[in-house]
């Protein structure tokens, strides 16, 4: 991702002659040396603000949250990180910040797995005592309808029993 860079080692581009003064000038432009000192104090992640934003801004809990500087420095005071450097267009870490911000996201990933189960606990219960609630419903439907199928039995036996009792007094 980073584009080659030609230094010209002199003014009248003749090979062999080095003038310090212009190929400094031209490291410090290109921030090479920056770079360099960077890499030596073991800087060894550098990444964008918005980068930066996109990927741990959920450790701020915002929802909309701007890719600037500004949140960065947020998420970063958030989580109490130590030992890293801002510059005016990334972050500078060292090798291990990265597992201490991704632990941080692993125990918010965590709390979120605990949420849902909860949430889908209740729900389940929630469906079951409704289910429950239908259940017993229908059971006294069909007790109430086989008392009434009952009823209705001993009535027509005792109609027939009256019957034969009107038969055999008739004879």
């Amino acid at each position: 991702d980073a584009l080659p860079i030609c230094f010209k080692p002199n003014v009248i581009k003749q090979p062999g002659l080095l003038e310090p003064k212009i190929l400094l000038y031209q490291l410090r432009y290109n921030g090479l040396l920056e770079t360099i000192r960077i890499r030596k104090d073991g800087f060894c992640w550098r990444p964008a603000f918005q980068d930066f934003a996109k990927k741990y801004g959920i450790l701020l809990l915002k929802p909309d949250l701007p890719l600037t500087r500004e949140s960065c420095l947020a998420i970063l005071e958030r989580t109490n990180l130590a030992g890293w450097k801002c510059g005016k267009s990334r972050l500078f870490f060292k090798y291990w910040h990265q597992d201490q911000l991704a632990r941080h996201v692993d125990r918010l990933e965590d709390a979120a797995v605990i949420i849902q189960k909860y949430y889908k606990s209740l729900c389940y219960r929630r469906r079951y005592q409704a289910l429950l609630v239908k259940l017993r419903a229908q059971q006294q439907e069909e007790r109430e309808l086989e008392e009434k199928r009952q009823q209705e039995h001993e009535a027509e036996l005792e109609r027939a029993r009256q019957q034969d009792l009107e038969i055999v007094r008739a004879h």
